[in-house]
């Protein structure tokens, strides 16, 4: 699976992007997205890239809302934008709390 699949499936497959503009979000972030992911070297990155989409599309409700229907308001669109921008935060600031039972590789995280 490449960076630009692994960012896809991160965002639910939903079209927010065109794949060059998903690229310029990867490139930013020091991925490329033809590279194979790796989840112990592009985690942090690719969560980041992450934050870039939503972030541009909180910029721009109206396209988030164009592909996210279920919400009638802009400020429910937003509020759920906020959420998950805030929510990816935590991922990278608390990675221990991400981590699959079992992996030791967060065993000495303070």
């Amino acid at each position: 699976m490449t960076n630009l699949d692994r960012l896809k499936m991160e965002l639910g497959h939903k079209p927010y992007c065109e794949d060059d503009e998903y690229k310029v979000f990867l490139a930013e972030n020091g991925l490329l997205a033809d590279e194979n992911y790796n989840n112990d070297k592009a985690r942090s990155n690719l969560i980041e890239t992450v934050i870039c989409v939503l972030e541009m599309l909180s910029n721009n409700i109206d396209n988030y809302m164009k592909v996210e229907t279920n919400f009638h308001t802009t400020s429910a669109a937003l509020d759920n934008l906020h959420s998950r921008i805030n929510h990816l935060h935590n991922r990278i600031k608390n990675p221990k709390e991400h981590a699959p039972e079992g992996d030791f590789s967060f065993m000495y995280h303070t």
